[in-house]
């Protein structure tokens, strides 16, 4: 397992730290990142501040394989049509940092 911690930095001439995605309000905030290899996930955990209240946030996130993505549709009754490897359409590389999938409930 990964840790990581970092503060989010400001939004050019605002003081709003995370650019108003959390909050309207003027807010800072600390992300850690926590990643499992083994299970494939990643935890942004966001601890939030603002002048009247503060919060946790815990934003998880699983990572497939294409072999794995394809049972998992499979075994909910999908089947994938297309795969790319980001969302304008680019081709599926080996080394792409995301994929789009297509399915179809059949």
């Amino acid at each position: 397992m990964e840790i990581g911690t970092s503060p989010v930095q400001p939004a050019p001439d605002s003081g709003d730290q995370l650019n108003g995605f959390w909050s309207a309000e003027e807010d800072y905030g600390f992300v850690n990142t926590f990643k499992y290899d083994d299970e494939k996930v990643v935890l942004y955990n966001y601890s939030l501040f603002e002048a009247d209240r503060s919060r946790v946030v815990h934003n998880w996130l699983q990572y497939f394989r294409l072999e794995a993505l394809t049972e998992e549709f499979a075994a909910s009754g999908f089947r994938i049509e297309e795969v790319f490897g980001d969302t304008t359409g680019a081709a599926l590389m080996p080394d792409s940092a995301e994929m789009t999938v297509i399915a179809k409930r059949g």
